[in-house]
């Protein structure tokens, strides 16, 4: 059994890939709404993009003949599902490093790279990558324990309240706290971590850059975020033509640094805090599609996703200029919704203009899980203001 499939990869070892002259075979690994999405692109192309995921009820298992189970943090999973693919790339960082490092030595295209993922999904490397480059972020502090952190809270070179951020497994706002005391670190899980300054913040701001093999580089405009007070999610994102107009080309400036820097091909989403200072920081990255660039779909020429495997597969990257600005809003569940998955006043949308309802197709809906997402596009950001207060009273 063992030999067959080493044979498998090796016979891949030195293979070109040609995007034009064959399907191609990629595999995502995690079969969430971001894969399910990326197989609406390939599924106008007629492309071969598989999933894996360990929940079989996944929103990517709509793709069913695509959809693979199994667990991404495991080893053996991971080389089974990548042994016959020609590009690998991720939808969430938490995946087995140590399978892809195999299979990228076997000669598998693994968009991002192990080296640069390794680095990414921990954001204390990630932030000690920002410092050693020159990049600016908020000062931090490490801690490998909840002991340490105690023994470090009492000697940090800023104010409180500060942020806390787990070393790895946050996402969604998880893993992210605002300490206020020493009682609040008590309640810290026993992990690796840091605290990091509290910016005095004016906005939160995102760009997306993609790459590809062959060196190009796009950008897609910036947005302004807005997030849930109550659970720290994306709530809603603002894109229009002068976006961050001021900060765009320090913005591209850093975007292009970090994909030159860590070898990375695709997409990368890059979070920003304008402090109220008008000072900009990185806040961190994610190397993939992003729920911050989800109205691309149907405000640009080319959307994130047809953007991402572009730069995975090494073809020409597309047009990312807008066609109308736009406001996403992202539905999640809320207390008292744990069973509902269905709003009974949805039908209402279907007759507003320029409005796009994307559902995700996820069985349980739970406080704080991500739903779907309503895109809204025109040319009056007023006018795409009053519609999303009647969305949020649907929602």
């Amino acid at each position: 059994m063992w030999r067959s499939f080493a044979s498998l990869l090796s016979s891949k070892l030195q293979k070109p890939i040609e995007c034009m002259n064959r399907k191609l075979r990629i595999g995502v690994l995690g079969g969430g709404q971001l894969g399910r999405m990326l197989q609406e692109v390939s599924a106008r192309w007629n492309w071969e993009v598989y999933c894996m995921d360990k929940s079989p009820d996944s929103p990517a298992a709509l793709y069913y003949k695509y959809f693979h189970q199994g667990d991404i943090m495991n080893y053996e999973d991971v080389l089974s599902f990548g042994a016959d693919k020609d590009i690998l790339t991720v939808e969430i960082e938490h995946v087995n490093i140590e399978a892809l490092e195999q299979l990228e030595a076997s000669g598998t295209k693994v968009h991002p790279n192990p080296a640069a993922l390794k680095i990414i999904k921990n954001k204390s490397l990630q932030k000690n990558y920002y410092i050693a480059n020159d990049i600016p972020c908020p000062i931090f502090v490490e801690f490998s324990n909840k002991s340490e952190a105690l023994d470090k809270f009492n000697a940090l070179p800023f104010s409180i309240p500060c942020i806390y951020k787990s070393a790895e497994f946050g996402y969604d706002g998880k893993g992210v706290r605002t300490i206020r005391s020493i009682e609040d670190v008590h309640t810290l899980p026993d992990m690796p971590g840091f605290f990091e300054e509290r910016i005095d913040i004016s906005r939160e701001i995102a760009i997306s850059v993609c790459a590809n093999e062959k060196g190009e580089i796009s950008f897609f405009t910036p947005v302004i975020m807005q997030f849930d007070e109550e659970n720290h999610i994306l709530s809603e994102v603002y894109s229009d033509y002068d976006t961050e107009s001021t900060f765009r080309s320090e913005m591209e400036a850093i975007g292009t640094k970090i994909v030159n820097g860590l070898g990375i091909c695709g997409l990368l989403a890059i979070e920003f805090f304008i402090s109220k200072e008008n000072k900009l920081w990185v806040n961190e990255v994610a190397p993939r599609p992003h729920n911050s660039m989800h109205h691309t779909i149907e405000n640009c020429y080319t959307s994130q996703f047809e953007q991402h495997l572009r730069g995975i597969s090494n073809l020409t990257l597309g047009s990312t200029r807008m066609i109308k600005p736009a406001i996403m809003y992202n539905i999640i569940g809320k207390e008292g919704q744990a069973t509902v998955l269905y709003w009974p006043e949805m039908s209402k949308i279907y007759n507003i203009e320029g409005c796009y309802l994307h559902l995700y197709g996820k069985t349980i809906n739970k406080p704080g899980r991500k739903m779907g997402h309503v895109t809204l596009i025109g040319d009056d950001m007023p006018i795409l203001e009053h519609k999303l207060e009647i969305l949020k009273k649907i929602f």
